[in-house]
């Protein structure tokens, strides 16, 4: 039953409103991983730990009519809301508690609607932990050995790791309370099990993140690699989080390094070729950066946590988790299982730890935020479902109050998944037009392969791309002008290897909305070649889009 209502759900969001990645970093995985990017499938995506890359890498190189990337982001899904509904079903002693906790389920699906219409590696992380967590939560009170228990809990952590690291230790302060509250309860655990119960927990948290850590030193140890690492963190702090300080704030390390304010401006553009700004310029632009920020007082902190639980929440995902919240105590205290407060209590705890580090470090995106309000919401329904169905409850009154709560639940989720429907449907309707677009560009570029074209990165940031999109795997004719994975030694080697040296000259492609990427990128060639770009054709798409097409007479020459 659990395998069919959580296939019905995901094939609900893929036929109604389309399931695209939320982020073009996803693309750019997908891109790494197939060889668009590199010439030949790499397994070296940064975001997504190397063990998982290497066998999506494989897959890959096996065929690349297969979008094996979503895929994967789909089962993760699939597996995580198959844990859950056959959890809470098993749990269930009767058919009202069953029903009741698959409305539950519903709620959060509804709840969490855009982490699968916008698929994403960090949001899906997050569900798989959260997926770990509501298993071994019910486990506590479940028969069976714990070592399999465990061992389910282990995958999914793992999973969640690989997938995306900080998201999955993001989880830990929600899971670990409610663990740790949980087991503060149980009457029938003594002192010493409970202990190793919380322990084995917590020690699968660290050997899941000792082995991602392991991936990252066998995937990125030699020196090219460690370099680009730190390049790329200060790429991160500066595009992130700090901010990218102006030319003027920063022109005495620039000049030390001789960066001209061309070079810099299409930096920030994400034009990113070679030039001089290298990883020590770029970690002093960054340290400053960081210098300059002003974090948000303890104050500040605690006003911001509560406009995003109470007031400026996405799509009413913060209610439906502040209704959690409230509905969890009321149904605990209704039920006479009042020591079930305290995990519920612990969970609030770890809530405010993991807002409250958001908040501080600044930056909260759609893709972590409705995942976390999912996963607080799904672990204080957890809880409250542990505590009403290990009791035997005849009270006519008080299954009708766990009845209307879940109903409220349920109608409140219906409401935010309406609302993010409608967005999310127009929206990836729009990017299927986009991307066709973008096909028709690439059939473009491939059907010259005489030339060399560079496309300007700023212009087709927007493009994401549907989740078993298969149409962008593979190399094509064309490099781009910069991403987060440039100045890596798969892209250095890519470029020098298309811009040769008997290349007498190539071709810039920049989307016609880019007034902001004219005055990026082509100032920038026109300084690093010496010579003026010139209007070459003006390509229009089906959706009636332009690109226009600049051609620089001189070769493009890249250092080493």
């Amino acid at each position: 039953m659990s395998v069919g209502i959580a296939a019905a759900m995901l094939l609900a969001v893929y036929f109604r409103a389309g399931i695209y990645f939320e982020s073009n970093d996803d693309r750019n995985i997908t891109e790494i991983l197939s060889g668009a990017f590199g010439g030949r499938p790499d397994a070296h995506t940064v975001y997504v730990n190397y063990w998982l890359s290497v066998l999506l890498s494989g897959l890959y190189r096996i065929t690349l009519q297969i979008p094996w990337y979503g895929l994967m982001l789909l089962l993760f899904h699939m597996m995580s809301y198959v844990l859950i509904l056959d959890t809470v079903i098993k749990l269930g002693r009767s058919k009202l508690k069953i029903l009741i906790s698959i409305g539950i389920v519903m709620t959060l699906f509804l709840q969490n609607f855009y982490s699968v219409a916008k698929i994403q590696y960090t949001s899906t992380a997050i569900v798989l932990a959260v997926a770990g967590y509501v298993y071994l939560l019910c486990a506590i009170y479940m028969p069976g050995r714990d070592s399999w228990k465990f061992l389910v809990f282990a995958v999914f952590m793992l999973l969640a790791c690989l997938l995306r690291r900080d998201a999955m230790l993001m989880l830990q302060p929600l899971g670990l309370s409610a663990i740790a509250g949980l087991l503060l309860t149980d009457k029938r655990k003594n002192v010493r099990d409970k202990i190793r119960f919380l322990l084995l927990t917590l020690g699968i948290v660290i050997g899941c993140f000792a082995l991602g850590e392991l991936g990252t030193v066998v995937g990125y140890h030699n020196a090219e690699w460690k370099e680009y690492l730190r390049y790329n963190n200060a790429r991160t702090e500066m595009f992130d989080y700090y901010g990218k300080p102006e030319y003027e704030e920063v022109s005495d390390i620039l000049s030390e390094y001789g960066v001209s304010r061309a070079e810099y401006e299409a930096y920030k553009g994400y034009i990113i070729l070679d030039g001089n700004l290298n990883t020590e310029c770029a970690e002093k632009i960054a340290a400053y950066a960081k210098a300059k920020y002003r974090f948000p007082e303890i104050g500040e902190v605690l006003k911001t946590y509560q406009q995003v639980m109470l007031k400026d929440g996405v799509w009413d995902g913060n209610r439906i988790t502040v209704a959690s919240f409230i509905v969890a105590g009321i149904l605990i205290v209704i039920y006479g299982q009042y020591l079930y407060l305290i995990p519920v209590s612990l969970v609030k705890v770890g809530s405010f730890v993991i807002w409250g580090y958001l908040i501080y470090k600044g930056r909260m995106p759609d893709r972590v935020i409705l995942p976390l309000y999912f996963g607080e919401a799904a672990i204080y329904l957890t809880v409250m479902l542990v505590a009403i169905v290990t009791v035997e409850q005849k009270s006519i009154w008080k299954k009708a109050g766990a009845v209307f709560a879940c109903m409220i639940l349920i109608f409140m989720g219906y409401q935010s998944g309406r609302q993010q429907y409608r967005f999310l449907k127009s929206q990836n309707e729009g990017m299927e037009q986009y991307m066709q677009g973008l096909v028709e560009l690439y059939d473009y570029v491939d059907s010259h392969p005489e030339c060399n074209y560079l496309m300007d990165s700023f212009s087709f940031s927007y493009y994401m791309g549907a989740v078993l999109d298969n149409r962008f795997n593979g190399p094509h004719n064309y490099m781009v002008s910069g991403t987060w994975f440039s100045y890596s030694p798969v892209m250095k080697q890519a470029m020098k290897q298309y811009f040769t040296d008997d290349q007498n000259g190539f071709y810039v492609i920049l989307y016609d909305f880019g007034v902001e990427a004219l005055e990026e990128i082509l100032p920038y060639l026109e300084e690093k070649t010496g010579t003026i770009g010139v209007p070459e054709e003006e390509l229009t798409v089906s959706h009636g889009g332009k690109y226009r097409i600049y051609y620089f007479d001189r070769k493009l020459d890249l250092q080493e």
